[in-house]
């Protein structure tokens, strides 16, 4: 028997790894292709596995191979015996290690060949033939190859406007949200305050083993990634080496994002401040002038996700899936700086007193501060307050006016469409005459 074998025990550890991301077609291509040559057993134990993978491997958290037991049904000979087979068909690297808690392994699961490449492997494709035989080797040859012979017919599909009647002003807003930038020689990124400090950040890739080469080509990456998440330098550095897929020796720049989300959900639930954030900004912010707004040192003490994190856990609430996307999405746009999107959240749940950001309204506002280019949070402040003014002395008149007396007053609408649409989260709930009446609106708001 082998001696490795008698070694294996059901109460050593294990953790898993993986080269890069294993996403549900690298399942099936294993389940499909690789089966025959692995068996059943192996592809059930590489699925298992593929649930277990970590980014971040603590070996004090290590699970045993008692699990993975009971979890497939299967004794310690077929564990190792699939093991083997995963192995040798480059599914799986294991190292192994022991300390005081004892022996344990680290499985680090690969990345299998795609549907073409398995087919000009000599080994592999020799090993499926003599598994399944001529006729069954043709057909798995042809997987997830289509016949595409029928585009000589006519086609009758129908496009989305066939199909989907949207209002014209919602997509005007959209690609404003999307188009828009604060008109400006020098980018948006590199005017933030939270832009990368270059010296420190290439004083510590050069004592890593990243290639600075590599970095310095996607320092828009990097850049966003802090915008968003306010890393500083040296856990940049860090969570790069950490995205090297190891297969080619590269930065996965995707990889990174990932980690760098996933950093930031642990840091900021792990440090949520007991004091206020307006508390918390006055004394993060040193250099602060006192006859500022103590709020406006919120704004701009915070990156927005961060913000939001906070101030809705001060609120005793928590933050959605949804507005997480909508705040990330609006930071990475890079149309607003980060303390004026800290302005736009605050009104929505404070002011507003809304339970949730609901991103249509969102990116309505986001669209029309750009399009008055609000640069800072003071500014944004003093636009919210005018117009909360103005509506306050528009609810003034409308009250008069429901008791009966005629008001000889006109209150000109100079709010922007989405201050007025509080409690309303589509257009396409007012009628043709309102639309017509916001367009004009909006021309004379444009004109000033």
């Amino acid at each position: 028997m082998d001696s490795a074998l008698n070694k294996l025990s059901p109460k050593d550890g294990y953790l898993v790894s993986a080269s890069t991301y294993i996403d549900n077609h690298d399942i099936e291509i294993v389940q499909v292709l690789y089966q025959p040559i692995i068996g059943i057993v192996a592809v059930a134990l590489y699925s298992y596995l593929r649930f277990e993978i970590d980014s971040k491997l603590i070996l004090s958290e290590r699970k045993l191979n008692k699990n993975i037991i009971d979890g497939l049904g299967i004794s310690i000979p077929e564990l190792y015996d699939a093991r083997l087979k995963l192995e040798a068909t480059g599914l799986i690297k294991t190292f192994e290690g022991e300390d005081k808690l004892g022996k344990y392994h680290i499985y680090e699961l690969q990345k299998p060949l795609n549907e073409v490449k398995f087919f000009t492997d000599d080994l592999l494709s020799t090993a499926l033939l003599e598994m399944v035989g001529n006729e069954k080797f043709k057909k798995l040859s042809l997987w997830n190859k289509f016949d595409n012979n029928y585009h000589d017919k006519k086609e009758v599909t129908k496009q989305f406007f066939d199909v989907f009647n949207l209002n014209k002003d919602n997509i005007v807003l959209q690609a404003q949200l999307n188009n828009s930038k604060i008109s400006n020689d020098e980018s948006l990124i590199n005017r933030q305050k939270v832009s990368l400090d270059m010296t420190v950040f290439s004083d510590f890739i050069k004592n890593s083993y990243v290639s600075s080469d590599d970095v310095m080509n996607h320092l828009d990456i990097i850049k966003s990634v802090k915008l968003v998440y306010g890393i500083d330098e040296f856990q940049l550095v860090k969570l790069l080496e950490k995205a090297i897929n190891v297969t080619n020796n590269k930065i996965d720049y995707n990889e990174f994002k990932k980690l760098a989300q996933k950093n930031f959900d642990s840091g900021i639930r792990r440090n949520f401040k007991k004091n206020k954030i307006v508390e918390t900004a006055k004394a993060k912010d040193d250099e602060k002038d006192k006859n500022i707004d103590p709020l406006v040192n919120a704004f701009k003490a915070y990156v927005p996700l961060e913000f939001l994190e906070i101030l809705k856990n001060e609120l005793g609430s928590f933050v959605t899936a949804n507005e997480r996307y909508a705040v990330k999405t609006l930071v990475e746009k890079q149309m607003l700086p980060n303390e004026v999107i800290n302005v736009l959240i605050h009104y929505l749940l404070v002011v507003q007193d809304s339970s949730t950001i609901l991103k249509g309204t969102f990116e309505r506002i986001a669209a029309d501060w750009t399009k008055k280019k609000i640069k800072n949070a003071q500014e944004a402040m003093t636009y919210v307050k005018s117009f909360t003014r103005e509506k306050s002395l528009q609810r003034k008149a409308t009250k008069k006016d429901s008791k009966g007396r005629k008001s000889n007053v006109i209150v000109k609408e100079k709010l922007p469409e989405w201050a007025k649409e509080k409690g309303k989260n589509k257009l396409t709930d007012v009628g043709k005459k309102e639309n017509k009446e916001i367009d004009e609106l909006l021309k004379k708001i444009n004109g000033k």
